[in-house]
């Protein structure tokens, strides 16, 4: 989990993709690593898979607050607006108080 954890996309992206690989039982695991992967592409300047692995972490777990909100960013980043609007919606349901979700 700590290479998944890095602040280095490239290494959190090897370190993500080898954790799915294995076997994670839980959707709630499964979520957040999704979760986690999918920012570091973000943070890699690839929003398209980016897009991918958030959808699949909201998919696997609905109040997954992060998924919502990574999504909302790489979808603004693709110029899918509408679709970042309500990803960052659905954020902002699950944690009004964030402030950089507000913001967006």
């Amino acid at each position: 989990m700590e290479d998944c954890a890095s602040g280095v996309p490239a290494k959190a992206i090897a370190g993500c993709t080898k954790l799915l690989k294995g076997k994670i039982n839980k959707k709630s695991d499964q979520s957040l690593v999704y979760s986690m992967r999918g920012l570091s592409y973000l943070n890699d300047g690839d929003p398209q898979n980016a897009i991918q692995d958030l959808e699949k972490a909201a998919a696997l777990n609905p109040k997954n607050f992060q998924a919502f909100q990574g999504l909302g960013f790489a979808l603004q980043k693709t110029g899918l607006y509408p679709e970042a609007v309500s990803a960052f919606d659905k954020a902002i349901a699950l944690n009004p108080s964030d402030h950089v979700t507000i913001s967006y």
